[in-house]
């Protein structure tokens, strides 16, 4: 039972991350096995949106002379 939940589990993360294996595989270092890099091309997206939305709120606050 619990296998096949992890399984279903590596799936949907494999197909979110989707986008960002590509990239990871020119990052990632050819030692890391191709079932772990759905894992950590969702890892570098999440960072990727972080980073986009702490430059926006800047760009915003800078635009409308806010203090943020």
């Amino acid at each position: 039972m619990l296998a096949t939940s992890l399984l279903r589990t590596q799936a949907e993360v494999a197909d979110i991350a989707l986008p960002g294996h590509p990239a990871m595989r020119l990052i990632a270092p050819r030692l890391i096995i191709a079932p772990r890099l759905p894992f950590q091309a969702l890892f570098l997206l999440f960072w990727l949106w972080r980073a986009l939305a702490v430059f926006l709120k800047c760009s915003l606050c800078t635009l409308y002379g806010l203090e943020c």
